[in-house]
């Protein structure tokens, strides 16, 4: 008598990479045509002006410290973009299109933040 089995078998993501190169490997042994596509994608992020940086901090209502704050970056940085002596690179300028796009978002995280070092408990000096 012949028992059958249930046998769970589970296919992982390696798995189907490799079926799917063995399926392209019978196909191009077969002759068969293969489509193939390149696809150009222009992903720089754009470059801001010292004006447009200006612009931007001051439509978020911040100081120079609180912007370079908010970026990461040194108040002297933000200076210097702003009088055009320096520009802003690739990450900068990709984080500054995301605030100009949502900046009620980085409103709301500057509140956020403005709150938490706003309720953290002061200690006296000397107090240990």
């Amino acid at each position: 008598m012949s028992v059958a089995r249930n046998i769970k078998t589970e296919t992982t993501f390696a798995d189907e990479v490799l079926h799917g190169l063995r399926d392209f490997r019978e196909s191009v042994e077969r002759g068969e045509a293969i489509t193939m596509r390149t696809i150009k994608l222009d992903l720089q992020p754009r470059q801001f002006s010292p004006a447009n940086i200006r612009a931007l901090r001051r439509k978020l209502g911040v100081s120079q410290a609180v912007f370079a704050h908010l970026l990461a970056v040194s108040v002297e940085l933000v200076q210097h973009w702003e009088q055009g002596l320096r520009k802003p690179k690739g990450i900068a300028c990709r984080l500054l299109e995301d605030i100009q796009g949502e900046p009620a978002r980085w409103l709301a995280r500057l509140a956020k933040s403005d709150k938490a070092s706003h309720s953290k408990p002061k200690r006296k000096i000397g107090a240990r």
